[in-house]
């Protein structure tokens, strides 16, 4: 889907959070992937994918590879892995170099302004149309807690005043409470801290018990992360982003449910194994 040059097109410049984290996903899972070419098919498509994630430049795609990668190098934290990331890290620089740097150079002569010492990250628009969300509702009430009831139609009163261009606001956070106030900026969070509490215990409850599904929960708890850091840049309007994400989200909560009940019926019967030999023992 890369053509290249400043623009990359909208489908492949927003589509690019799916194979983001998807390389996340691989990396986490990479050594339990047991054919050697399906693992050289992964290998070619996650370099690919840093590759093409530095020649468009776009600062939230790199913020989320850069902390996923850590994650998993925190998890697997051992001589032998930091020598494989850095030989692949090594391998998409010289791809980086070889064949995208043009392109690069372009997207950053476009984008220059971000990046020199002049440039202030407060005057961003992503920053500052976040206050301009609060000023527009704070002097009703009524806004302040229901919000404007203009479900996910911010451009007219927002961006065209902001930009004069037709632009939603980019941040979940913003457009949320835009559209349901304070109340239903609360229930999003709730929403976050819901999957955050349930891969957190279940990464705990299997601690001890299997470290396979303890890696599991812990990149269960790593994407939703990167989803909350994401979301600070309107990652509520992805679609096709959200619902790759939120199936892997939603079949983590179901395979936890499963696997704790399994456990525990298992745990009962040892125990009742137990008390009933003893009983017989004693007859």
């Amino acid at each position: 889907m890369y053509i290249g040059g400043v623009k990359t097109g909208y489908y492949s410049l927003n589509g690019l959070y799916i194979p983001v984290f998807s390389l996340i996903f691989v990396s986490f899972f990479y050594s339990r992937i047991s054919k050697r070419k399906l693992k050289l098919l992964t290998l070619v498509f996650s370099l690919l994918t840093i590759v093409v994630s530095l020649s468009i430049l776009k600062r939230t795609l790199l913020l989320i590879l850069a902390l996923g990668l850590i994650a998993v190098i925190i998890y697997n934290f051992n001589l032998k892995f930091l020598i494989r990331v850095s030989l692949a890290l090594l391998f998409s620089g010289f791809l980086f170099f070889k064949f995208f740097y043009s392109d690069f150079q372009k997207t950053f002569e476009s984008r220059e302004s971000r990046f020199n010492s002049e440039y202030n990250i407060w005057n961003e628009g992503r920053i500052t149309e976040n206050f301009y969300v609060f000023d527009l509702v704070k002097e009703s009430p009524f806004k302040l807690i229901f919000g404007s009831g203009e479900v996910f139609n911010d451009r007219k009163y927002i961006a065209y005043t902001i930009y004069e261009e037709d632009r939603e606001v980019h941040s979940s956070y913003a457009r949320i409470f835009w559209n349901g106030g304070f109340l239903g900026l609360v229930l999003f969070l709730f929403f976050y801290w819901i999957q955050f509490k349930t891969m957190f215990i279940s990464m705990k409850f299997f601690n001890d018990k299997s470290k396979e599904f303890k890696l599991i929960f812990y990149f269960g708890l790593v994407l939703i992360a990167l989803r909350f850091i994401s979301d600070f840049s309107s990652g509520i309007t992805y679609l096709g982003f959200n619902s790759f994400c939120y199936l892997i989200i939603g079949y983590l909560f179901g395979l936890s449910v499963n696997q704790k009940r399994n456990y525990l019926i298992h745990f009962n019967f040892f125990w009742q194994d137990k008390i009933r030999n003893r009983q017989i023992q004693k007859v």
